[in-house]
């Protein structure tokens, strides 16, 4: 083994590509500390740790909850003197056109997926400063670079993310520490049954329900370009082991496609393109 083992803790790990990094991570020798709010789902984490010798602890968090983000970092440091590197990755989906969006559904999705991050990354920053050393690393979306008909709320999270881990990015590397973005595409999870439809487009009388009901049964396109969440997994342990680090990675053929659309194409072509896909 050549790198050197690390303490890395991991939040959203109950499932998807949390989950699948929380396994190759301890698979590579890494100390893990896979973190969620479903108990039972992290029990089968640890009784599959368990079973295949793997170095995994549990730990039920709520990432929006300053104390149990306290007790959860405290505890880790206790346990294992250290921790190495933050792998943000809990986050959830809100559907529907911004018109019918509650404002209390766009701030509980901003705060698990924006306002978290800052959370527990300036949790864990004190103690890697004192090390000077450390890596964050923040899981976006290729929603950050392009956004889709009713998935503007998430998108904006995504977006404000991107801004958030550039600043961190640059602000930190003077400590030694290492901030990067993943760009993941569509990959095999279930993000599409999690995903949270806005109160109102559920209601009769929506004229949007019939549509973004649509996209979320059929997911357009997208079943023929899901891919392994282990390549997720795979970037973020080459960031977390790595000796230098971009400020972001995309991840996945569409993610790569997204980014140079962003950049590149007009505004109408990508709004063109996008809506006959979506059949919006």
């Amino acid at each position: 083994m050549r790198h050197k083992p690390q303490v890395v803790l991991i939040t959203g790990a109950t499932r998807g590509i949390g989950r699948v990094t929380a396994l190759h991570m301890a698979e590579r020798g890494h100390q893990v500390i896979a973190t969620g709010r479903n108990q039972d789902l992290l029990a089968t984490l640890a009784g599959e740790a368990k079973q295949r010798s793997l170095p995994i602890t549990t730990a039920t968090m709520d990432v929006n909850d300053d104390a149990d983000v306290q007790s959860v970092v405290q505890q880790a440091l206790r346990d294992f003197g250290r921790i190495n590197a933050l792998v943000n990755n809990a986050g959830y989906g809100l559907w529907g056109p911004i018109e019918e969006l509650e404002i209390d559904e766009l701030r509980a999705v901003f705060e698990t997926n924006l306002f978290a991050v800052v959370r527990l990354s300036q949790a864990v920053i004190p103690q890697m400063r004192e090390r000077e050393s450390g890596t964050i690393v923040n899981v976006g979306s290729m929603a950050g670079q392009v956004t889709l008909p009713v998935n503007g709320a998430y998108s904006a999270t995504k977006f404000a993310l991107e801004a958030i881990s550039r600043a961190m990015h640059m602000e930190l590397a003077h400590a030694g520490i290492r901030v990067t973005l993943i760009e993941p595409g569509v990959f095999q999870t279930d993000f599409h049954k999690n995903v949270v439809i806005g109160r109102r487009v559920m209601k009769p009388g929506s004229p949007n329900m019939e549509r973004t009901l649509r996209m979320r049964t059929k997911p357009p396109a997208e079943n023929r370009l899901r891919a392994d969440p282990i390549r997720v997994a795979w970037r973020i342990r080459q960031a977390i082991e790595g000796k230098r680090v971009k400020a972001r990675y995309a991840t996945g053929i569409d993610a790569h496609a997204g980014k140079y659309a962003a950049r590149l194409a007009p505004d109408w072509l990508i709004d063109y393109v996008l809506t006959k896909a979506l059949r919006w």
